[in-house]
């Protein structure tokens, strides 16, 4: 039987979407507020391609600036609509995950309102936003999932999350309080090395080579404050529940083997995603 390879990669949560006005490096305190380069705790650069902006965003570890996978490219119609591009990987060959399309507003000198739109045009997340670049948040924002469904409500002050209220896809309440990767000043961490693990655990099932099935399960779940998993499920389907299963099936296994996140010093509970490829070898 010819040899076949099954990838997955842990990657974070849920979307930023920034209008850009200028280019630069911007610094931020761990509160979310505007600081020097000495007391920030998160980093923004942008910079402009000819008209077209890139955002990457660096979070200080063990004070060293780290370059998170995620980053985002930004292509203007006019003054009020951005097309939004997030990448998640590495140079030279990010992968894209998410087009988005923004229509944002200046209500007055100091708050801007936005809609985010998928490539279908089912509004994914709306509110407000002191910055456009980078988004600073303020007060309520509410995000959707793709059958119309609100998925969270949380609230923000300068951009730092206070709280937030949880739905699943068909409306029923889930657990609150759970934070994306970039609002966070410490990313969970898998403690055993992660390749290994998941090279002896993820297996193609027979079924699936045997009818040439192939395909990208992404899988969400959230990282208690204690390491343990919780609300493993289907993000996005391969189309072959064969292949989703075996997916949830290994990440399941992760269950009590993460350090969580913190913030403010103290663990929280973190929304992840695990694109998992199923790709057979001729």
């Amino acid at each position: 039987m010819k040899k076949n390879i099954v990838t997955i990669a842990f990657l974070f949560g849920i979307l930023s979407t920034i209008w850009g006005q200028t280019a630069g490096t911007f610094y931020y305190a761990s509160d979310g507020s505007s600081c020097d380069s000495t007391h920030a705790t998160k980093k923004y650069i942008i910079t402009d391609f000819s008209g077209i902006l890139k955002e990457e965003v660096y979070t200080k570890q063990d004070h060293e600036w780290k370059k998170g996978l995620r980053s985002n490219i930004y292509d203007f119609e006019n003054d009020s609509v951005v097309t939004i591009k997030e990448f998640i990987g590495q140079e030279p060959v990010p992968v894209v995950t998410v087009t988005t399309k923004q229509i944002y507003h200046k209500l007055n000198d100091t708050i801007y309102t936005f809609i985010n739109y998928d490539k279908n045009l089912k509004i994914q997340k709306k509110g407000a936003a002191s910055s456009i670049l980078p988004l600073i948040l303020e007060g309520e924002i509410t995000s959707y999932y793709d059958n119309g469904n609100i998925r969270c409500v949380g609230i923000y002050k300068n951009n730092k999350p206070v709280s937030n209220k949880r739905w699943n896809k068909n409306g029923e309440p889930d657990i609150d309080n759970v934070f994306d990767f970039n609002e966070i000043d410490v990313n969970p961490k898998y403690t055993d090395h992660l390749n290994n693990f998941v090279s002896n655990n993820l297996k193609y099932p027979l079924e699936a080579q045997e009818k040439r099935m192939e395909g990208k399960s992404i899988i969400e779940f959230v990282i208690m404050e204690d390491g343990s998993i919780k609300n493993v499920g289907v993000l996005k389907s391969s189309k072959y529940p064969i292949l989703d299963n075996e997916a949830i099936r290994v990440v399941q296994l992760t269950n009590k083997k993460w350090i969580p996140g913190t913030l403010n010093k103290k663990p929280v509970r973190v929304y992840f995603v695990a694109p998992c490829r199923f790709k057979l070898l001729n």
